[in-house]
């Protein structure tokens, strides 16, 4: 076991072995007095202690000086962030097509480490309850595109009076689409409606089994036990929104009335039925989808997750090279440099 430590070899394992004279040593390396380093040998304050320790334990442990409680902490605080976050340790900025594979996959809501059981639960609780709600939201929406897609029937009618011998009907397709349009406009706003509906359906389960767990070892357990599982509304949710741009597409540029395609047709034509002002509007609105979509799926979200990992990456080097330099660095207002 040693009694020594090595500060560029600061890991949770290294750590749980060191001994009290160790976490002694430790403390005093870091600028502190000797005196409140002998704190930890009196009260037999080992490595995985150590790493327990709250900012209340301080007083407990006979530092009276309340700048030196301050300052002890911040230092112990910093070593458990270091070792509670292996992983973090080890991030790096994915690459942009890594973003976009991390967005489908919702890989980039697994990176956090070091939090409590209870901290966990509340986190999945949140977490899938905004899942469940914009899954909710965006499958009425969906639905209502694919319930909507086969052929109508619109007739005249009149409660209150027979109807006349020239009455009439008729007969559209849905969103006036035919032929593959329609056969796509239907499969992919089917395939978006099931995917949210099931991102809303394994959101809600999960979060009624976190409640149904007694006590926080057997939420650990469960949590091991599902793993990777916990992201499956997620990723039905992406799924779910990636699909519903295809239909509005098809629709914008397909239907008869106002799609680019058509009145581009017409006006080529000389048809009559052709407008200059829908097929500038027609194109503005579809300029505009199609500007939003992309920048939104291949930028925006992309640089907000490679946000998401750049600054764990930034903390963590912040935090390991404070620790490195023995917290040299660390500008607390006390005399102790």
């Amino acid at each position: 076991m040693g009694d020594t430590f090595d500060v560029s070899d600061i890991t949770a394992e290294s750590v749980k072995k060191w001994t009290p004279s160790v976490v002694c040593k430790w403390v005093v390396s870091t600028a502190m007095e000797e005196d409140i380093g002998k704190h930890f040998v009196e009260h037999s304050i080992n490595g995985e202690l150590l790493l327990r320790l709250e900012f209340a334990d301080m007083n407990k442990l006979g530092v009276v000086n309340v700048g030196d409680e301050f300052a002890l902490w911040d230092r112990i605080e910093v070593l458990q962030r270091v070792c509670k976050k292996p992983a973090t340790a080890n991030l790096q900025m994915p690459s942009w097509p890594m973003r976009l594979v991390k967005l489908l996959t919702f890989a980039f809501a697994d990176t956090s480490e070091g939090k409590s059981v209870e901290d966990l639960k509340n986190e999945i609780v949140a977490a899938h309850g905004n899942v469940a709600i914009v899954s909710t939201l965006v499958w009425a929406i969906a639905f209502d595109i694919f319930y909507n897609c086969a052929y109508s029937t619109f007739c005249l009618s009149d409660a209150l009076n027979p109807l006349p011998p020239d009455h009439f009907c008729i007969t559209s397709g849905g969103f006036d689409l035919d032929g593959w349009r329609l056969n796509a406009f239907y499969c992919f706003s089917g395939l978006s409606a099931i995917f949210l509906l099931f991102s809303t359906v394994f959101a809600v389960i999960q979060i009624i089994m976190v409640f149904e767990m007694s006590d926080e070892l057997e939420l650990e357990i469960f949590l091991d036990l599902i793993g990777g599982a916990t992201a499956l509304p997620g990723i039905f949710l992406v799924i779910g929104i990636v699909c519903i741009p295809v239909p509005i597409t098809l629709y914008m540029i397909w239907n008869s009335m106002h799609g680019c395609y058509f009145q581009t047709k017409h006006w080529m034509e000389d048809h009559p039925a052709a407008n200059l002002t829908n097929l500038v509007m027609s194109y503005v609105a579809e300029a505009g989808v199609l500007f939003l979509a992309i920048t939104t799926i291949v930028w925006w979200i992309p640089v907000f997750i490679g946000d998401l990992y750049q600054c764990k990456v930034d903390a963590m080097k912040e935090d390991i090279e404070m620790v490195e330099g023995n917290f040299k660095d660390l500008d607390l207002g006390d005399a102790h440099f």
